[in-house]
């Protein structure tokens, strides 16, 4: 946006109706598209301009005589409007004036005979930008207030030296069980395992200053519950209302890990399986195999010893068999653990 293109609004607060002469040539001669609104009586400005929609507020002291009466002008209009930028205009060119003006406050201040066309424009093109400035910020803030809140993963934001919680986002409050209240009176320590902390501690001190070093990593957290969570944190540090701060994003992974140990017991009960299979049970068999061959050329008195044997083989047999179904038991029950 342009100068050009935006419409002002500003409050021009005189003392004496002759000055404004001045002011209404600037006007014409800046060929900018602003609206002035003239007043003198701080009733009717409180009354009608401290809710409208005003940008700049021009403060013209020329006829004000003493430092006390200037400083009471000054204090009315800023009380009236504090968050407005209010520029002086003195008819006086005593650099003391200016100074102690600027002291009480105001934006800027000039000498009435130096203030021209171009100097209107520059002060109202600089506010401009400045505004421009407050209202991408507003949008920033907005949009990470909105990321923030939303997100459907535990985040927070702490102070990287007192590791106090500044900020709880709402899923955070949901997977810890602390209030917000609570949260915004803890630290990170409150959270973690006491045979954690002096890790943790390390890390933050490593990760304390660099801005580009983003930490990854795995940590054990506790809830108010008192039930221990494996997180994936992801943390950045960030500037938050000025001063260096880190936000954290954490993923509760123990479901996950506890799913994934589950598949490895499983698949590791499936090896086991299949060893005994090729190994272990093949053995006996061919054994019994050959048992039973021998002895169709067998004699009395070696009856007894096939039988014994092919006893000796059954029952390994059945032994082994045995170990293949427990473990098989072991591996259904380990896949219905995982599917829940």
């Amino acid at each position: 946006m342009s100068i050009e293109s935006s419409k002002y609004q500003i409050l021009y607060v005189y003392t004496d109706k002759n000055d404004l002469s001045s002011f209404i040539m600037l006007q014409k001669e800046a060929k900018i598209n602003f609206t002035v609104h003239y007043s003198s009586n701080f009733e009717l400005i409180k009354e009608k301009y401290t809710n409208s929609n005003i940008n700049l507020i021009f403060l013209d002291i020329a006829k004000i005589s003493t430092f006390s009466k200037i400083k009471n002008y000054f204090d009315k209009i800023i009380k009236l409007f504090p968050k407005l930028p209010v520029i002086g205009l003195s008819g006086s060119s005593n650099m003391e004036i200016g100074i102690k003006c600027l002291n009480f406050g105001i934006y800027d201040f000039f000498y009435k005979k130096h203030f021209d066309a171009f100097s209107l424009y520059k002060i109202l093109n600089h506010e401009l930008q400045k505004q421009k400035g407050i209202s991408n910020l507003k949008y920033s803030w907005q949009n990470y207030q909105q990321l923030f809140e939303l997100s459907p993963q535990s985040m927070f934001v702490f102070d990287i030296d007192t590791l106090s919680f500044l900020d709880i986002n709402n899923a955070a409050i949901k997977k810890y069980g602390y209030t917000r209240k609570e949260f915004l009176n803890m630290t990170l320590l409150d959270i973690r395992p006491t045979e954690t902390i002096q890790k943790f501690l390390d890390i933050i001190e490593n990760n304390k200053t660099d801005i580009s070093n983003k930490f990854e990593g795995l940590s054990e957290h506790i809830d108010k519950m008192g039930n221990r969570l494996t997180v994936e944190i992801n943390s950045n540090l960030i500037n938050f209302n000025g001063r260096m701060v880190r936000i954290s994003l954490a993923n509760d992974v123990t479901e996950y890990l506890k799913k994934v140990s589950a598949i490895k017991k499983q698949n590791q009960l499936l090896q086991d399986i299949s060893w005994l299979q090729s190994h272990k049970l093949r053995a006996p068999l061919v054994r019994i195999m050959e048992l039973i061959n021998d002895s169709k050329q067998s004699n009395p008195i070696t009856d007894q010893f096939y039988l014994d044997e092919i006893q000796k083989a059954s029952v390994e047999l059945d032994k082994i068999i045995r170990t293949i179904s427990s473990k098989a038991s072991e591996a259904k029950y380990s896949v219905n653990e995982t599917s829940r």
